[in-house]
């Protein structure tokens, strides 16, 4: 049976959908030219089923002509992995200082091992924190904008992250800008859905679906939506109120049955979104690669070009006489008999017309250079273009690196700032702040061995303003090292 809210979920969907379109044939070009190897994601949903990979290898391959913004574009995002969330260094710290307030020696030692602890739980063997993230910068690059997901986890992983793909992304913004409503359709089997949802959840169809061998393979179109609660319920509690559920709603929607098959909640906002630049009232953005594109397309018919006359010089047409009964392939070293007149003539002879693929070469290089630059490529080969550069150069350098992509890297790191809100919500409802919760975590128990705090802001564009408690953990505050 269907239900109303999943009547407006889906409403809502096919109104976000429309407004993405326009983005899309924008997109399918970036993923035609910026990532040949990647299966098309764009085509593949107006389409009947996806195409294999030697399908999409030889239809791509027919039509890309040069590799320069593939490499160009995993480099710069090599690049801002290396100096917005470095692996080998603690890419961020923790205050717990309000406005105008100096952090004891006790304070700054709980903020400094929660900050380790932090690092501890991303960079874990099962965490996937490291792929993901990549994942969103390389979508960043290409795209515009990423989504990463944080989940909360159990046993030993207690934070899982996911990046979710740009073509499963619908958002919508509220007054201020910030993303408070996301849709993600996917598809999965009927197997994997029930081991999502819940068999017990799923409609009598797709348990049909999931009891059949041979039908449990079959995909199914599904909706998560994210939305904020309209109404919330509240307690009081020894003169403070309290809310009964969370901030935020999470609903499972079967497209084709048009019903809520699970219904979840988040207190802080899951999705992490990241934008390289985004103009008012523009909910997706714009990225480096859309800016180059039209040079990217220029050296891609420009080589096509150039090889077409390469191809005249080194295997240019023939032209024989018209009585010749065969045109045999001309194959270096084989002997062909009977192709020379009597006066020594040869009956075939190449067609020259005088192409000289050099200048379009040339032009093509050109062409790639400037897309090395539209890129920030030649920001992060300092030493290759001067291995003689002095100490000074190299900072003069390193200063210039900071300041053309600091505009950009204070866009994604406000999505890591999200994220670090998104990490302490999970731990808090874990007990992190809990005395015997920060002796198991080896974190300081003097400050930690309180209750449970109120939800800590840590977030370098918006410091926390309140008071802490006296019985509660003071809130954080995000410091970053990312270069202003």
């Amino acid at each position: 049976m269907s239900d109303s809210r999943a009547r407006d979920i889906l409403s809502r969907q096919a109104e976000l959908e429309s407004e993405r379109s326009q983005y899309e044939h924008v997109w399918e070009a970036v993923s035609e030219f910026c990532d040949p190897d990647a299966p098309d994601m764009w085509s593949g949903r107006r389409q009947a089923g996806a195409d294999s990979q030697a399908e999409r290898q030889e239809r791509r391959g027919s039509r890309v002509y040069a590799n320069t913004i593939n490499s160009a574009a995993n480099r710069l995002a090599a690049g801002l992995e290396s100096l917005i969330i470095p692996q080998s260094e603690k890419w961020h710290g923790l205050s717990t200082a309000a406005i105008n307030d100096d952090e004891t020696d006790e304070e700054k030692e709980w903020a400094e091992a929660l900050r380790d602890f932090l690092f501890s739980l991303r960079y874990s063997a099962n965490s996937n924190f490291v792929p993901a993230t990549q994942a969103c910068l390389r979508n960043v690059v290409r795209y515009g904008p990423a989504y990463l997901y944080a989940e909360e986890g159990f046993g030993s992983t207690l934070i899982r992250y996911a990046s979710i793909p740009v073509v499963e992304g619908y958002l919508s913004r509220n007054r201020w800008g910030q993303v408070d409503i996301f849709h993600r359709r996917y598809e999965r089997t009927a197997r994997q859905a029930a081991q999502l949802l819940g068999y017990d959840r799923l409609p009598a169809r797709i348990k049909v679906l999931v009891d059949d061998p041979a039908k449990c393979e079959t995909k199914i179109s599904l909706i998560q939506c994210i939305q904020p609660r309209d109404e919330r319920k509240m307690y009081s509690l020894s003169g403070s109120y309290q809310y009964l559920d969370t901030a935020f709603a999470s609903y499972h929607v079967i497209e084709d049955e048009e019903a809520i098959v699970r219904e979840s909640g988040f207190r802080s906002f899951p999705v992490s979104c990241f934008n390289w630049r985004r103009y008012e009232g523009d909910p997706y953005g714009i990225s480096p690669t859309i800016e180059a594109l039209t040079t990217v397309r220029e050296e891609n018919a420009v080589r096509r070009s150039g090889l077409r006359a390469l191809q005249q010089i080194t295997d240019p047409a023939t032209a024989s006489k018209a009585r010749l009964d065969y045109v045999p392939v001309l194959n270096p070293g084989e002997n062909y008999p009977g192709l020379i007149d009597d006066a020594g003539r040869p009956l075939i002879a190449p067609i020259a017309t005088g192409q000289n693929p050099t200048y379009a070469f040339n032009y093509a290089d050109s062409r790639a250079e400037e897309i090395r630059d539209m890129m920030f490529v030649n920001l992060f080969q300092t030493l290759v273009q001067n291995p003689q550069m002095t100490a000074t150069e190299a900072l003069i350098r390193q200063e210039e690196k900071g300041a053309l992509l600091g505009p950009s890297g204070s866009i994604i790191q406000s999505g890591f700032a999200s994220n670090l809100d998104r990490e302490l919500g999970i731990l808090e409802d874990k007990g992190l702040y809990e005395a015997a919760s920060c002796r198991r975590r080896a974190l300081p128990a003097r400050r930690c061995g309180r209750p449970s705090p109120a939800r800590s802001t840590c977030c370098a564009a918006r410091p926390r303003h309140a008071t802490p408690s006296r019985l509660s953990p003071p809130p954080c505050r995000w410091r970053s090292s990312i270069p202003a």
